[in-house]
């Protein structure tokens, strides 16, 4: 299977550009965490970083762990539908990576509107040089 994003954005010399990325050269079936049962937020972040970080995507996942929760810190990254998307942007990060876990069972996130029930998370590692790009 492959999967594409399609990203819209204004440029002021071209008018407008449209990129096409392949999500498979982000991520890898071991970044995969199906059906996974965690009893925190925090539990859900550690795994898929040590995810990433096995598969040489994380050269620190403490430094990567402490962007992700400061940038936690900052706003709500659950999204409404049962999705969370935490992320850090930090030169931890060798390449730009994603992990995903599906949960067997909710966990309480925070949300726009207070605390939601998340049954999907995808962690995003992002180089800083690729920070608005990716």
């Amino acid at each position: 299977m492959v999967l594409f994003y399609r990203a819209h954005w204004r440029d002021y010399k071209n008018d407008q550009v449209r990129i096409m990325m392949n999500l498979t050269t982000l991520t890898h079936r071991d970044a995969l965490c199906l059906n996974a049962r965690f009893t925190s937020r925090e539990e859900a972040i550690h795994a898929l970083t040590q995810r990433l970080a096995a598969l040489g995507k994380i050269s620190s996942t403490e430094q990567f762990l402490e962007e992700v929760y400061r940038r936690e810190s900052l706003g709500p990254t659950a999204l409404g539908e049962g999705l969370a998307v935490p992320h850090g942007k930090t030169a931890a990060v060798k390449e730009a990576a994603f992990a995903v876990a599906t949960l067997s069972e909710p966990l309480q996130w925070e949300g726009v509107d207070g605390p939601e029930a998340v049954d999907l998370v995808v962690l995003l590692a992002i180089p800083p040089n690729e920070a608005g790009t990716t």
